[in-house]
């Protein structure tokens, strides 16, 4: 059963006699109840056959609600023009131009930048900042406290996702961060950072930024 507004992908298995091209089509037959009355509806479509490689847990099956994880590759399907478009920004070690990934929610956006982020040459050192639980924390945070929130989560995930477990930066302080000028000690950091870990460049991916827009925008704030 199912939440109401809620959704989810299952997986099944599915035997595929020898011969088969490239697609094999597929009917799919769901019964269900809504409001109590009996409902049935059939589809049909094609879907890509490939050879079966290694094997993945069904535990990790994507469901709506939540990102792709990079491992799952396979469920990552239908992005190819804007996965390029977003590689080719970077192209040649520089960036060449700053992307905004609009569009609805639960479309694909988050999923789009980490795919991205994890297919980076080795010099590039990628980081994904979730800017939702920084705002939900800190409503009306002024800029030395986000800065200082997003040096503390690069920290982190270049430790548990980069291969830097004892990396051994600190956040400065936000009287620090005052003196200096916010964005200026961001700049420094990243240097440092760049330094410490001894990649040419650093990618970083902001995710859920409506979140700060919306506190932007909050005259209250």
């Amino acid at each position: 059963s199912l939440a109401p507004e809620s959704s989810a992908i299952f997986e099944c298995e599915a035997k595929i006699s020898e011969g088969v091209g490239e697609a094999v089509d597929v009917r799919l037959h769901v019964a269900f109840t809504f409001g109590g009355v009996p409902k049935t509806v059939t589809v049909q479509g094609k879907i890509p056959v490939r050879p079966l490689g290694e094997e993945l847990p069904a535990k990790t099956a994507y469901i709506t609600s939540r990102p792709i994880d990079i491992e799952r590759t396979d469920l990552f399907q239908g992005r190819d023009r804007e996965m390029k478009e977003l590689m080719s920004a970077f192209a040649g070690g520089k960036l060449q131009r700053l992307y905004f990934v609009n569009g609805v929610r639960a479309v694909g956006k988050s999923s789009l930048v980490k795919q991205m982020l994890a297919r980076c040459a080795p010099e590039i050192l990628p980081v994904l900042i979730d800017f939702e639980p920084v705002i939900k924390d800190f409503p009306g945070i002024e800029a030395p406290r986000l800065v200082q929130e997003i040096i503390k989560r690069v920290i982190a995930e270049v430790a548990k996702t980069g291969g830097f477990p004892e990396l051994s930066l600190l956040a400065p302080s936000v009287q620090e961060l005052v003196d200096e000028g916010p964005w200026q000690a961001f700049d420094k950091f990243l240097e440092d950072l760049l330094a410490k870990t001894g990649r040419a460049n650093l990618l970083i991916g902001f995710d859920e930024m409506q979140f700060v827009v919306r506190s932007i925008a909050d005259q209250r704030n």
